[in-house]
């Protein structure tokens, strides 16, 4: 099971394939997402969506990965600017991060049901 878990780690998100050549866009959008001042209206929100639902993705396969994301994950979450949908896709993606990464996501209860 160890050795499945450095797979993941190392060649899926992390390595020289062609999944992992979608990070740097999915950071790019998701950091635009959160330092946007428009209207969820006048963005891209499937490319959004998408993205979004991407990193989760990530997040789920590689620990380093999600370490890394969860503030901005968070973050989209409490913008103002998320769309709605975006925001039920997180919640849910956070449910698959509560299940693989229970200590990495406990920080973030008092987040999580804020509201």
């Amino acid at each position: 099971m160890e050795y499945l878990h450095k797979i993941s780690e190392e060649n899926i998100v992390n390595g020289d394939n062609l999944i992992a050549q979608y990070k740097p866009w999915v950071d790019k959008i998701v950091l635009d997402i959160i330092e946007s001042k428009e209207a969820a209206e006048t963005r891209n929100v499937d490319l959004d969506r998408v993205a979004v639902l991407t990193l989760c993705k990530f997040m789920c396969v590689s620990k380093s990965y999600c370490e890394a994301n969860l503030p901005s994950l968070f973050k989209l979450l409490e913008s103002p600017h998320s769309d709605h949908l975006l925001k039920i896709n997180i919640i849910v993606s956070v449910g698959d991060l509560l299940h693989k990464y229970p200590n990495l996501v406990e920080p973030f209860n008092s987040k999580i049901f804020a509201k």
